[in-house]
């Protein structure tokens, strides 16, 4: 069993010490907000970009491999210039209750070859309802760096140093260009409908586009809506894309003649201040030098595992896009040649 790192653009300075770190741990809360729990993985960061080794994936696949094995022999690499770990881990306090935590663990080169390694941990928990992860405010750092392994968890050392007999996964780099993980629709306006004429309209026409699928499950990603006069896309972005899902938008709106007369993004998100965590229906779009945004709480009427609802909507009064720029007419750092799958008439 062969495994491919997945690949993505950053826009990180790795050669600071604190700056990845910081980004790196930015995302996992978001991560753990999102998905109720951290999902295990080897991050190698280069000057611009990162690959990733999906831990999970090698322990139902290859369960012979080791991670630790497998960690140092993709550190060694040329290139790589920052290395972390992700992982799950838990305690028990002494009144017998447990403490589920993020780990975000790194092994740094020293000099004369010797090593030095840090960490931090971010306490979570998972609500019961909706899936989501409530975590800590803060993250618990490690008091600096240390180059004495005894002070490492002992479930570390396997990583640091495995064990002789121990076997990597076998793995091949990812290719230098990665081809998104795209997925497409197309139609038209009915003839005698209305188009939608400003931002606004756009959003209420994305929201009942898209939102069904999202809700139901039917669709799994960010979910961007291209209209050209009338004729309208829908492009499914998955994970596996390696830029921002702003940046797709940019890449969808312009990519090819005519440029859209107008584009909108739909995510299922958790706005950064909702405690404890509240996911919905994120719709933000632009059209005729504006943009315009809405937002629908998702219920669970029937626990985490039942169907999901929205029952009400929240409108911003559109609001004219910055001197800089949003998605229209805004060149995308990402380039190639798209190849969706599963095209729909």
């Amino acid at each position: 069993m062969r495994f491919t790192l997945s690949r993505r653009n950053i826009d990180v300075d790795t050669q600071d010490v604190e700056e990845p770190r910081t980004w790196l741990m930015a995302r996992l809360r978001e991560e753990v907000r999102l998905k109720g729990e951290p999902h295990p993985r080897l991050i190698l960061l280069f000057a611009d970009h990162e690959e990733v080794f999906d831990l999970d994936a090698m322990a139902k696949k290859d369960r012979g491999a080791s991670g630790g094995a497998t960690f140092q022999a993709l550190r060694s690499r040329p290139g790589v210039r920052r290395r972390f770990i992700v992982l799950r881990m838990q305690t028990t306090d002494d009144e017998a209750k447990d403490h589920d935590f993020a780990l975000l663990f790194e092994e740094l080169d020293g000099p004369g070859g010797k090593r030095r390694w840090w960490m931090a941990m971010l306490e979570f928990t998972t609500d019961p309802t909706t899936g989501l992860g409530n975590p800590a405010p803060e993250w618990q750092r490690s008091n600096g760096e240390t180059d004495d392994p005894r002070h490492l968890f002992p479930f570390l050392h396997e990583f640091v140093a495995p064990p002789p007999d121990a076997r990597a996964a076998a793995f091949d780099p990812p290719p230098a260009m990665v081809r998104p993980d795209i997925k497409f629709a197309f139609g038209e306006v009915p003839p005698g409908a209305p188009v939608p004429a400003d931002p606004k309209q756009l959003v209420e026409f994305a929201f009942h586009l898209a939102a069904r699928e999202l809700l139901t499950g039917a669709v799994k990603g960010t979910v961007i809506v291209r209209l050209a006069d009338r004729s309208w896309e829908q492009w499914v972005v998955g994970d596996d894309v390696p830029t921002s899902n702003e940046d797709m938008a940019r890449y969808v709106a312009n990519v090819r003649e005519p440029v859209a007369d107008g584009v909108a993004m739909v995510i299922i998100a958790i706005r950064p201040n909702d405690d404890p965590p509240q996911p919905g229906i994120q719709v933000v779009a632009e059209m005729g030098g504006y943009w315009a945004e809405l937002w629908g709480p998702i219920e669970f009427p029937q626990g985490a595992a039942g169907p999901k609802v929205v029952t009400r909507l929240a409108w911003w009064d559109p609001k004219p896009v910055p001197a800089a720029g949003m998605f229209l007419h805004v060149r995308p750092k990402i380039d190639f040649v798209p190849s969706p799958t599963d095209p729909e008439a």
